[in-house]
Protein backbone atom coordinates (compact mmCIF):
# COMPACT_ATOMS: atom_id res chain seq x y z
CA UNK A 1 0.00 0.00 0.00
CA UNK A 2 1.41 3.35 -0.97
CA UNK A 3 1.31 6.04 1.66
CA UNK A 4 1.44 9.65 0.53
CA UNK A 5 2.18 12.73 2.58
CA UNK A 6 1.84 15.91 0.55
CA UNK A 7 3.30 19.17 1.77
CA UNK A 8 1.06 21.94 0.50
CA UNK A 9 3.31 24.78 1.58
CA UNK A 10 4.98 26.31 -1.49
CA UNK A 11 8.47 27.70 -1.05
CA UNK A 12 9.51 30.63 -3.24
CA UNK A 13 12.17 32.03 -0.97
CA UNK A 14 15.73 30.77 -1.27
CA UNK A 15 16.65 31.62 2.28
CA UNK A 16 16.35 29.15 5.10
CA UNK A 17 13.06 29.64 6.96
CA UNK A 18 13.51 27.64 10.14
CA UNK A 19 12.36 29.18 13.42
CA UNK A 20 13.51 27.76 16.73
CA UNK A 21 10.84 27.01 19.31
CA UNK A 22 12.72 24.87 21.83
CA UNK A 23 16.18 23.42 22.09
CA UNK A 24 17.25 20.26 23.84
CA UNK A 25 20.53 19.26 22.21
CA UNK A 26 21.49 15.63 22.65
CA UNK A 27 18.11 14.52 23.96
CA UNK A 28 14.92 13.62 22.16
CA UNK A 29 13.85 11.14 19.48
CA UNK A 30 16.37 8.95 17.67
CA UNK A 31 17.34 9.93 14.11
CA UNK A 32 15.05 8.77 11.31
CA UNK A 33 15.64 5.59 9.33
CA UNK A 34 14.48 5.90 5.75
CA UNK A 35 11.80 3.51 4.42
CA UNK A 36 12.92 0.74 2.08
CA UNK A 37 11.51 2.59 -0.93
CA UNK A 38 10.07 6.05 -1.58
CA UNK A 39 10.19 9.08 -3.83
CA UNK A 40 9.82 12.82 -3.48
CA UNK A 41 9.98 16.08 -5.39
CA UNK A 42 12.97 18.10 -4.23
CA UNK A 43 14.28 21.63 -4.66
CA UNK A 44 18.06 21.79 -4.57
CA UNK A 45 18.95 25.37 -3.62
CA UNK A 46 22.50 26.23 -4.71
CA UNK A 47 24.08 27.85 -2.88
CA UNK A 48 21.90 27.88 0.23
CA UNK A 49 23.51 30.96 1.73
CA UNK A 50 22.40 33.55 -0.84
CA UNK A 51 19.02 34.96 -1.77
CA UNK A 52 19.80 34.68 -5.49
CA UNK A 53 20.93 31.05 -5.37
CA UNK A 54 19.97 28.78 -8.25
CA UNK A 55 17.17 26.23 -7.71
CA UNK A 56 17.37 22.84 -9.37
CA UNK A 57 14.06 20.98 -9.27
CA UNK A 58 14.57 17.24 -8.98
CA UNK A 59 12.65 14.02 -8.69
CA UNK A 60 14.28 11.63 -6.23
CA UNK A 61 13.65 7.88 -6.30
CA UNK A 62 14.98 5.49 -3.67
CA UNK A 63 14.96 1.72 -3.23
CA UNK A 64 17.33 0.25 -0.67
CA UNK A 65 16.23 -3.33 -1.50
CA UNK A 66 17.84 -4.64 1.69
CA UNK A 67 21.21 -3.44 0.42
CA UNK A 68 21.30 -5.94 -2.47
CA UNK A 69 23.74 -4.68 -5.13
CA UNK A 70 24.35 -1.66 -2.90
CA UNK A 71 20.78 -0.39 -3.13
CA UNK A 72 19.56 2.17 -5.67
CA UNK A 73 18.90 5.90 -5.77
CA UNK A 74 18.16 8.23 -8.64
CA UNK A 75 18.16 12.04 -8.90
CA UNK A 76 16.53 13.48 -12.03
CA UNK A 77 17.43 17.15 -12.59
CA UNK A 78 15.11 19.53 -14.45
CA UNK A 79 15.75 23.05 -15.72
CA UNK A 80 12.74 24.48 -13.92
CA UNK A 81 9.89 23.46 -11.65
CA UNK A 82 8.25 20.74 -13.67
CA UNK A 83 4.84 20.18 -12.12
CA UNK A 84 3.88 16.60 -11.51
CA UNK A 85 0.97 14.45 -12.55
CA UNK A 86 1.54 10.99 -11.04
CA UNK A 87 -1.63 9.62 -12.66
CA UNK A 88 -0.54 10.46 -16.17
CA UNK A 89 2.71 11.64 -17.73
CA UNK A 90 4.72 12.42 -14.60
CA UNK A 91 7.15 15.36 -14.81
CA UNK A 92 6.16 17.90 -17.46
CA UNK A 93 9.50 19.62 -18.13
CA UNK A 94 12.48 18.23 -20.08
CA UNK A 95 14.91 16.13 -18.09
CA UNK A 96 18.33 17.77 -17.98
CA UNK A 97 20.47 15.05 -16.43
CA UNK A 98 20.47 12.18 -13.95
CA UNK A 99 22.60 10.99 -11.05
CA UNK A 100 22.20 7.24 -10.52
CA UNK A 101 23.43 4.92 -7.79
CA UNK A 102 22.98 1.35 -9.01
CA UNK A 103 24.84 -1.97 -8.96
CA UNK A 104 27.56 -0.63 -6.65
CA UNK A 105 28.49 2.23 -8.95
CA UNK A 106 27.69 5.92 -9.41
CA UNK A 107 26.75 7.25 -12.85
CA UNK A 108 25.84 10.62 -14.28
CA UNK A 109 24.21 10.84 -17.69
CA UNK A 110 22.30 13.10 -20.05
CA UNK A 111 19.56 11.35 -22.03
CA UNK A 112 19.25 14.10 -24.67
CA UNK A 113 22.86 13.70 -25.78
CA UNK A 114 23.36 10.09 -24.66
CA UNK A 115 26.50 11.03 -22.76
CA UNK A 116 27.39 9.04 -19.65
CA UNK A 117 30.12 9.06 -17.06
CA UNK A 118 31.06 6.39 -14.50
CA UNK A 119 31.91 8.59 -11.52
CA UNK A 120 32.80 5.89 -8.98
CA UNK A 121 32.86 2.10 -8.84
CA UNK A 122 32.47 -0.01 -5.73
CA UNK A 123 30.19 2.51 -4.01
CA UNK A 124 26.84 1.78 -2.40
CA UNK A 125 23.74 3.91 -2.53
CA UNK A 126 22.60 6.00 0.43
CA UNK A 127 22.01 3.64 3.36
CA UNK A 128 18.63 3.73 5.08
CA UNK A 129 20.36 4.51 8.38
CA UNK A 130 22.80 7.11 7.08
CA UNK A 131 21.70 9.37 9.96
CA UNK A 132 22.52 6.80 12.65
CA UNK A 133 25.24 8.98 14.19
CA UNK A 134 23.19 12.17 14.05
CA UNK A 135 22.45 13.97 17.31
CA UNK A 136 19.03 15.39 18.09
CA UNK A 137 19.33 19.16 18.17
CA UNK A 138 15.93 20.78 18.66
CA UNK A 139 12.18 20.92 18.17
CA UNK A 140 11.57 23.75 15.74
CA UNK A 141 9.45 24.92 12.81
CA UNK A 142 10.43 24.85 9.14
CA UNK A 143 8.25 26.25 6.33
CA UNK A 144 5.53 26.62 8.95
CA UNK A 145 5.60 22.94 9.98
CA UNK A 146 6.49 21.45 13.36
CA UNK A 147 9.70 19.49 12.83
CA UNK A 148 12.58 17.86 14.64
CA UNK A 149 16.15 18.75 13.71
CA UNK A 150 19.17 16.47 13.88
CA UNK A 151 22.78 17.37 13.16
CA UNK A 152 25.36 15.03 11.72
CA UNK A 153 29.08 15.65 11.59
CA UNK A 154 30.25 14.64 8.14
CA UNK A 155 33.54 13.99 6.36
CA UNK A 156 34.62 13.71 2.74
CA UNK A 157 35.61 10.06 3.21
CA UNK A 158 34.62 7.35 5.72
CA UNK A 159 36.73 7.81 8.82
CA UNK A 160 38.17 11.07 7.51
CA UNK A 161 38.27 14.43 9.27
CA UNK A 162 35.03 16.31 9.86
CA UNK A 163 34.49 18.81 7.05
CA UNK A 164 31.02 20.07 7.92
CA UNK A 165 27.68 19.44 9.56
CA UNK A 166 24.49 18.17 7.92
CA UNK A 167 21.26 19.61 9.30
CA UNK A 168 18.27 17.31 8.79
CA UNK A 169 14.63 18.28 9.36
CA UNK A 170 11.70 15.86 9.58
CA UNK A 171 8.07 16.39 10.52
CA UNK A 172 6.94 15.15 13.88
CA UNK A 173 4.64 12.48 12.46
CA UNK A 174 4.55 8.69 12.25
CA UNK A 175 6.55 8.67 9.00
CA UNK A 176 9.26 11.11 10.05
CA UNK A 177 8.43 12.82 6.76
CA UNK A 178 11.61 14.50 5.51
CA UNK A 179 11.30 18.25 5.03
CA UNK A 180 14.83 19.46 4.28
CA UNK A 181 18.49 18.77 4.80
CA UNK A 182 21.63 20.78 4.19
CA UNK A 183 24.77 19.73 2.41
CA UNK A 184 27.73 19.17 4.68
CA UNK A 185 29.22 22.38 3.25
CA UNK A 186 26.47 25.01 3.47
CA UNK A 187 27.84 26.76 0.39
CA UNK A 188 26.99 23.77 -1.81
CA UNK A 189 23.30 23.91 -1.13
CA UNK A 190 20.25 22.73 0.74
CA UNK A 191 17.54 20.32 -0.36
CA UNK A 192 13.86 20.91 0.40
CA UNK A 193 11.48 17.96 -0.07
CA UNK A 194 7.83 17.89 -1.17
CA UNK A 195 5.26 15.27 -2.20
CA UNK A 196 6.78 12.45 -0.16
CA UNK A 197 5.46 9.06 -1.31
CA UNK A 198 6.38 5.81 0.43
CA UNK A 199 6.07 2.56 -1.51
CA UNK A 200 7.66 0.29 -4.14
CA UNK A 201 9.45 1.97 -7.06
CA UNK A 202 9.58 0.88 -10.69
CA UNK A 203 12.75 -1.24 -11.18
CA UNK A 204 13.26 0.36 -14.60
CA UNK A 205 14.08 3.64 -12.86
CA UNK A 206 17.36 2.13 -11.70
CA UNK A 207 18.35 0.45 -14.96
CA UNK A 208 21.71 1.56 -16.34
CA UNK A 209 21.23 3.11 -19.82
CA UNK A 210 22.75 1.12 -22.67
CA UNK A 211 25.00 4.04 -23.66
CA UNK A 212 26.61 3.89 -20.19
CA UNK A 213 28.15 0.49 -20.88
CA UNK A 214 31.78 1.14 -21.69
CA UNK A 215 31.42 4.84 -20.84
CA UNK A 216 34.58 6.67 -19.69
CA UNK A 217 35.22 7.59 -16.08
CA UNK A 218 35.72 11.24 -16.98
CA UNK A 219 33.43 12.91 -19.51
CA UNK A 220 32.68 16.56 -18.66
CA UNK A 221 29.79 16.55 -21.14
CA UNK A 222 28.03 14.01 -18.92
CA UNK A 223 28.43 15.87 -15.63
CA UNK A 224 25.39 16.30 -13.44
CA UNK A 225 24.14 18.52 -11.87
CA UNK A 226 25.16 21.23 -14.32
CA UNK A 227 25.45 24.06 -11.83
CA UNK A 228 25.73 27.49 -13.46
Amino acid sequence: TTRRTTTTTTTTTRRRTATTTTRAAGTGPPPPVWPQAWNATTAKVYPASTADGHVWWRKFYYDWNDGIDGGSARFDYYDRYFGYDPANAGPTAPLNCTVLFAHNALYTFRPATRRCRVVLRGIRSIARDWLRDAVFYQHTTFRGMAVDEWRLKASDEPGGPVTGVVQYYARRDALNTPVAFSSRNQGTGRTDLFDYVVGPQQPSLFAIPSYCHGAPDDDPAANCPPFP
